[in-house]
Order: C-alpha cells, then sequence, then structure tokens
C-alpha cells in the first residue's frame, strides 16, 4: 500500500473510486479571526483552528502540513485559487493540482443529500461541519470558513467558502515562513 512520500503521486481515477489512501482522514476545521490576533503572523494572525486532538495540536501535525504547503506552492499556486461547485454552493480550493479531485469529492458529498451517507467508504476522524456552514442552522451557528486536509498526499490542501480567504492563506503561504507561523 503507498504511503505518503514527497514522491508518491495518486493515481488519475475518479474522485468517487480513490483508493482509501487517497482519502484525507485529518481535515481541519478552520475559522477566521476576526479582528486578527495581533500577536500573532501568518496563517495564525488570520486564521484560527478547531481543536480536534492530540495529533493536530500536540504532536506537530498542523506545523509540518504548512511546511508542506509552503515548500510546494511556487510549483502550483499560479492558477489558485480554483473554483468548486456543488448547486448553489461554491469553495474556493488551494493546493496541488492532484489533490483537486479528492477535494471536490469530499465537497460534493458532504453537501449532497444522498451522497452524503456514501462516506461511510471514507472514514474521516472528526465531523467537518462543511454541510452546516454551507447549509446554516439559525440555532446552531457554524464559525468554520473552511477546511485543511492536513494528511493528504502527496502535500496537503485546503479549500474555503469566500475567494477572499482562499487567496489570504495563499499569501500567507508565499510569505517567508516566520516565528510561529
Amino acid at each position: 500500500m503507498p504511503t505518503k512520500t514527497r514522491d508518491y503521486k495518486p493515481p488519475r481515477k475518479l474522485a468517487n473510486i480513490y483508493s482509501l489512501c487517497d482519502k484525507p482522514r485529518l481535515v481541519q476545521r478552520v475559522e477566521w479571526m476576526d479582528p486578527p490576533r495581533e500577536h500573532k503572523e501568518g496563517v495564525d494572525h488570520f486564521f484560527g483552528f478547531s481543536y480536534m486532538g492530540s495529533a493536530e495540536f500536540e504532536w506537530g501535525a498542523l506545523p509540518s502540513a504548512l511546511g508542506f504547503m509552503r515548500e510546494d506552492v511556487a510549483k502550483w499556486d499560479k492558477n489558485l485559487p480554483v473554483e468548486m461547485r456543488v448547486r448553489d454552493h461554491v469553495a474556493w480550493y488551494v493546493g496541488p493540482p492532484e489533490g483537486l479531485a479528492v477535494a471536490e469529492a469530499l465537497f460534493v458529498r458532504q453537501l449532497d443529500e444522498k451522497r452524503r451517507y456514501a462516506m461511510k467508504e471514507w472514514y474521516l476522524k472528526e465531523h467537518t461541519e462543511i454541510r452546516d456552514a454551507y447549509i446554516p442552522n439559525k440555532e446552531w451557528p457554524c464559525r468554520t470558513i473552511g477546511w485543511w486536509a492536513i494528511d493528504a498526499a502527496p502535500c496537503p490542501w485546503a479549500f474555503f467558502m469566500e475567494k477572499e480567504h482562499a487567496e489570504q492563506w495563499l499569501k500567507c503561504l508565499r510569505t517567508p515562513k516566520e516565528e510561529g507561523a
């Protein structure tokens, strides 16, 4: 079974038949910081992350995923962000071209009522809140504005509800690494 390495390329198949190793399991919920956090820089200045467990926070998965994206952004950011659409819902993808089909499949499956329960073969560690963000419930407002697949192969990717947020994420990736970002 393939492992996540820098030279691994997912097979070119339709996203609904990707093998489990091509589907991310850790999809981090992203929030917009309004106002931005003055004591932080880079991604952390503009974006916050829901606590989703020790792998992401205590074991350093977020800084590692951000490092992979920063390392690769120059290779694939010329045509980003890319628009993804499910009926009236739009998302903006930021990541390598190889991850776009998988991101679209996640987006579709989370929003399409008929396919939503077909996610059984695609196990995610946490609830994504994609449906909650796009089809809001007045009693339980959702603060999530983006999703970051931190364990995606060959490189992590993200998508956002608003193009401006996707562009800000890209800008932060292109900025030289600051302390704590």
